[in-house]
């Protein structure tokens, strides 16, 4: 899944914030997480971490493709995808 370098770095601050809350540990600001080096971002975390993500957000994320971002910047381009995509939708 790749996503644009030129994310919104606000987005990656709140979703770097919201990963270490989900995980109880230090944000890492703009560094991105990756699940892989996070003992703690078992599948149980991750699906809080979604949960966690639409709430800050307001959004809902569709596909299942979900289940594959493995970082914070990951989650960060789905986001901003999710939010291009529902701005496209009339209302």
């Amino acid at each position: 899944m790749a996503y644009s370098l030129n994310m919104d770095r606000s987005t990656i601050e709140k979703v770097n914030c919201v990963i270490a809350s989900v995980l109880h540990r230090k944000s890492a600001a703009y560094e991105n997480m990756l699940r892989s080096e996070i003992p703690e971002w078992d599948s149980i975390a991750h699906a809080g971490i979604i949960v966690s993500l639409e709430e800050e957000f307001g959004i809902e994320f569709e596909g299942s493709d979900l289940a594959a971002i493995a970082s914070s910047h990951g989650f960060a381009g789905a986001i901003e995808k999710t939010k291009a995509l529902s701005r496209q939708q009339p209302a």
